[in-house]
């Protein structure tokens, strides 16, 4: 499959959305990390990018090198990052990749025990891996198919592992005064969710309808004729 969509990944805080669509650009990768570093996405943006109709990607990043500490290193980031992502209104369940921000094509094996660990805590559905190509290699043959490609140690001309389905293409960029990195997608689903914003408090006639229903004596046709009489008596709730 070709290029379905293009996007920015950023150590700062998305563009605005009307810079994004000026540059054509649909999604925006941004971090995770312990609490208090400033590159994290946060709740306010995270709800910015989604009323502007902008796909999130997330990817979890405390250093370069964290991913060769083994298996309880990725247990403990799996926790935080789901945490922090829930705390910024990711959906459940929402994928999410973890980064190898460095050349790992010398001691690759390295990765094995943290990506296990991911797997254990995670499960594949949801987990992605972000890095170069011995990275994603790796990822691919435990089974993890979230993946995300950087060029950066990847070859000359850069060897695109044929089931990574995010691409970082080039970086040093600027979008709407934002230094940014270019990605595509060749796939609909590259790993990216949207915000989903908590349900709305529910209505008065709502409430009633639900306490009617719940009692076991009315379905929902006759929990409406009973709230329609009660209307005809004098009862107006907020519809």
């Amino acid at each position: 499959m070709g290029i379905l969509e293009y996007g920015v990944d950023s150590a700062d805080p998305a563009p605005s959305v009307p810079a994004l669509r000026a540059a054509r650009l649909s999604f925006a990768c941004r971090y995770l990390s312990p609490p208090g570093n400033s590159k994290n996405l946060t709740a306010a943006e995270a709800m910015r990018l989604h009323r502007g109709g902008i796909s999130i990607v997330t990817v979890w990043e405390s250093w370069a090198t964290r991913a060769s500490e083994g298996r309880a290193a990725a247990i403990a980031d799996a926790k935080e990052a789901v945490a922090l992502g829930k705390a910024c209104g990711a959906p459940a369940g929402y994928p999410i990749h973890f980064a190898v921000d460095y050349d790992a094509s010398g001691s690759v094996e390295r990765l094995r025990p943290y990506y296990a660990g991911l797997i254990s805590a995670l499960g594949l559905e949801r987990l992605g891996i972000y890095g170069g190509k011995a990275a994603i290699d790796l990822a691919y043959s435990m089974g993890i198919r979230r993946l995300w490609q950087t060029y950066a140690w990847s070859g000359s001309p850069t060897a695109w592992h044929p089931a990574a389905t995010l691409r970082q293409y080039s970086n040093g960029h600027i979008v709407g005064g934002v230094p940014v990195d270019l990605n595509y997608a060749t796939a609909h689903d590259f790993g990216q969710w949207l915000y989903v914003a908590p349900p709305a408090k529910p209505t008065l006639k709502q409430r009633i309808l639900r306490s009617l229903e719940t009692t076991g004596h009315f379905g929902p046709k006759s929990a409406e004729q009973v709230l329609a009489a009660a209307e005809r008596g004098g009862l107006k709730p907020n519809r």
